[in-house]
């Protein structure tokens, strides 16, 4: 070793006590992080020192402006790219030491061209995950995704503390409770908001609190859509300790919560003239109906009102929850489902997905186990929804299966945990019938004819080994039902409840449904290969006669005193649907084989299901103009192919609550 050398190597030993661009400008440091040197050029957070005990002084800490962004980026870019063979990573100290750079370093290799590390460094996502981030704050969650400006930069050690920084800044900079200083531009969004409103104002319409205690009761008792049981009852306490102190959002909530269980009142009258409670005489029937719809408007109104107040276009805590049950109501409430619902459910989606319920939240650590299966039960519920107002309409789904990943929600009661819980327990066994388990049988089975939407949908046509494809998979989730909820025959109705009952026919026709949507389309083909129309001409009329099976069940058994009267308010227009998806099917399968002989002709159609069809089409619970225009097509369809068919299709009066309903 020679003396040059030497030295050089004494000099390395000697510890560097300036940060790196003090040293590298050859300017005199003050070795106090961030040194004045970098934070006089906006570059305080990217003053590395090499000796972790360096530490910053006591006061305020040095922040830095937004306009100064740019130039952090560039300067962080220059040096991934330029110190990365030169500087080790940083070893980061406790305390208010500065950043590390490891894991934001771009390796480049010394030796060639470098392109063989550099495209190898891409090879995998320069994010911890692609879940995306979400910002858990005390007005909420805000998702964005991992292809954000603010992922990517949170990803670079540097940057990290700025961004958050400079987020909160703005957040804490923002205007006061006038909506209109934050929804200046979405007046459509909030034209319903009378002005002068408030929480107190809202609070007067407010009834009784023993009324209230029994629509709450009601709707926790006989709702499907419920929140968490216990913790709703805890926060029910809380408001009426100090209802001025509640979160506008929740009052909401508890407004929504009311609607839904007057509706549920309201379903205790028969519409025909008779209805379930002795005390009532028939003929204040007129009167009470009246009383009850103008009630059940007001509560839904107050609930409009403080999602207004709480900028439900903002998200927060609440928002999502208290809009579905909204939206909910309103399909309740309509007469024809219509785009205006769709468009409500755009809206639901989109909210959801900004606070980032279409993420799993084991992606998320900052998310307790209780807020994650609520979360994933609130999920559940919208993609219910969208599928069966996006099919009923014959309109695109607002959510792609690509787009989520959030688990089912797990096969547990209310009571088998709360919000105190660091660990879920096990899903109950497929014995056991609770709301959970059917909901997840639902999901597997909307996931299957999601499929098939997408199958009959695309420009290009589906072939028959697709169909078929599609059918087995049916088959295979069919097969895979629960033991609680496969149909067992209509006797077997006799000794189980309604609402159970309602749920095995929903399941049932949603299979027939999907085999009826995905072969109906060979039926139009030209009849070149017989065996094949053969057996697709019985896999329909086999889903179609079954269909009719169900129909005339319900409609005999939704009657005063039969066995699903009590949840008569689920048979709405999703079964009304697959009838006339059914009849449509049927009158081109008379018109393609049309009947022979003059015998024939003026034979009457045999009992059963397929007769009874004639009487039921219309008095299915759905006298609603869509409906009634629909069954007016059937009826032309019917004299065109078999003009001597008598019809006997009439429509007695609604019987059910018109809308669409979940199983």
């Amino acid at each position: 070793m020679d003396v040059t050398t030497e030295v050089r190597a004494r000099r390395r030993e000697k510890p560097q006590l300036s940060c790196h661009p003090c040293r590298k400008r050859k300017v005199r440091c003050d070795r106090i992080w961030p040194c004045s040197n970098c934070s006089s050029r906006g570059q305080g957070s990217l003053c590395p020192f090499p000796n972790p005990s360096v530490t910053a002084p006591p006061g305020p800490r040095r922040t830095i402006g937004i306009p100064h962004l740019q130039d952090h980026i560039n300067q962080q870019h220059g040096k991934t790219v330029t110190d990365s063979t030169q500087q080790s990573p940083l070893t980061p100290a406790t305390g208010p030491t500065p950043p590390s750079s490891s894991g934001s370093t771009l390796s480049v290799a010394e030796t060639g061209t470098g392109h063989t590390s550099l495209s190898s460094s891409f090879s995998s996502s320069p994010c911890s995950s692609n879940a995306g981030s979400i910002r858990i704050k005390q007005s909420g969650a805000s998702y964005v995704s991992s292809a954000h400006w603010t992922v990517v930069l949170a990803n670079i050690a540097e940057l990290r503390d700025f961004v958050e920084r400079e987020i909160d800044e703005i957040e804490s900079q923002a205007p006061g409770d006038d909506i209109l200083a934050t929804a200046v531009d979405l007046r459509l969004l909030y034209s319903g908001c009378p002005p002068g409103l408030t929480l107190s104002s809202v609070l007067k319409c407010l009834p009784p609190r023993p009324i209230v205690d029994r629509l709450v009761s009601r709707f926790l008792t006989s709702s499907k859509w419920a929140p968490h049981r216990g913790k709703f009852l805890r926060e029910y306490e809380e408001f009426w300790s100090d209802p001025p102190a509640a979160l506008i959002v929740w009052v909401g909530l508890l407004y929504t919560v009311m609607s839904l269980s007057t509706k549920y009142q309201l379903c205790l009258f028969d519409t025909n003239g008779a209805f379930s409670p002795a005390r009532h005489r028939p003929d204040t029937l007129q009167q009470q109906t009246r009383e009850f719809q103008n009630t059940i408007e007001l509560y839904l109104e107050k609930a409009v009102q403080c999602l207004f107040l709480g900028r439900y276009t903002e998200g927060g805590p609440y928002v999502v929850e208290s809009l579905t049950l909204y939206f909910i109501v309103e399909v309740f409430l309509c007469t024809d489902i219509n785009v205006g619902l769709y468009t409500l459910v755009g809206v639901l989606v989109q909210l959801a997905i900004s606070d980032g319920y279409h993420r799993d939240a084991k992606h998320f650590p900052s998310i307790s186990r209780f807020e994650a299966e609520m979360r994933r039960r609130t999920w559940a519920l919208i993609l219910q929804i969208d599928s069966n107002i996006s099919s009923h309409l014959g309109l695109p789904r607002r959510v792609l299966e690509s787009q989520f990943d959030t688990a089912e929600p797990r096969s547990l009661h209310d009571t088998d945990f709360d919000d105190s819980t660091t660990e879920l327990p096990p899903p109950r066994p497929e014995t056991e019938v609770i709301a959970a388990l059917y909901t997840r049988t639902k999901l597997r089975l909307i996931s299957i004819g999601n499929r098939v939407t997408d199958l009959l949908t695309p420009p290009s046509p589906y072939t028959y080994a697709d169909a078929r494809n599609l059918i087995r998979q049916l088959d295979a989730v069919h097969d895979a039902f629960p033991a609680s909820l496969k149909w067992q025959g209509f006797a077997s109705s006799i000794a189980v409840p309604s609402q159970l009952t309602i749920q095995r026919i929903w399941l049932e026709m949603c299979v027939l449904r999907g085999k009826l949507a995905l072969m109906s389309k060979f039926l139009l083909a030209p009849r070149r290969q017989t065996w094949r129309i053969c057996a697709i001409a019985l896999v329909c009329i086999d889903a179609a006669t079954k269909t009719l099976e169900f129909q005339h069940f319900l409609d005999e058994e939704t009657w005063v005193d039969g066995l699903l009267y009590q949840s008569r308010w689920n048979i709405t227009a999703t079964f009304m649907n697959d009838f006339l998806l059914v009849a449509s099917i049927l009158c081109f399968n008379l018109q393609i084989t049309p009947p022979h002989g003059e015998e024939q002709q003026h034979q009457q159609p045999r009992d059963g299901p397929g007769s009874d069809s004639r009487e039921t089409g219309t008095d299915s619970g759905h006298d609603t103009a869509e409906t009634f225009k629909d069954n007016e097509r059937i009826r032309k369809l019917l004299r065109m192919s078999h003009p001597n068919l008598t019809l006997t299709l009439s429509s007695q009066g609604c019987r059910h609550p018109a809308g669409v309903v979940w199983g």
